[in-house]
């Protein structure tokens, strides 16, 4: 909008003044809303900070005491997750299955170990008490003078050893 300069003749726009030359008063109409506008958005900025500042969230409360870590004793692959982190859970729960193939297969490795040496202990103890039984008769033969002494000397090595 145009406004007539007060010394400049009827009809013609005024000219644009440097702010030097502005009367006081018109500048009070540019400073006043802003000042206005200052002290307004500087009191919403304390009354939000007094209410943040007294606020307590809950967003993810909780008690130090009620928080327990678990962990386990042998690597393993996840199958089954119970609870995801935060979640209330109970005692007997089952929170967490790992994969036991590996551990499956390490059992019925070491049950047929077990097996294959049990079997030996028979095994040996069939060989000592024929190896025994094979001295004695040895013995009796070698005193008699029926066997030769590397026959009762083998005899007495196999009872030795077994």
């Amino acid at each position: 909008m145009n406004q007539q300069h007060p010394g400049a003749p009827a009809g013609e726009p005024a000219e644009d003044q440097p702010i030097d030359d502005v009367p006081m008063f018109k500048r009070k109409r540019v400073l006043l809303p802003f000042a206005l506008i200052l002290v307004a958005a500087t009191a919403v900025a304390w009354s939000w900070y007094v209410r943040q500042s007294t606020f307590v969230g809950t967003d993810d409360a909780t008690i130090e005491s009620d928080k327990a870590t678990i962990s386990s004793r042998l690597l393993g692959r996840i199958v089954y997750l119970g609870a995801d982190e935060g979640d209330a859970v109970e005692a007997g729960d089952t929170l967490v299955k790992l994969d036991d193939t590996d551990l499956r297969a390490q059992l019925m490795k070491a049950e047929a170990s077990y097996r294959y040496l049990a079997r030996n202990v028979e095994i040996s103890t069939v060989n000592k008490a024929r190896a025994l039984d094979d001295y004695e008769r040895v013995e009796k033969q070698f005193k008699s003078q029926i066997v030769p002494q590397d026959q009762f000397s083998h005899a007495d090595n196999a009872r030795r050893l077994a």
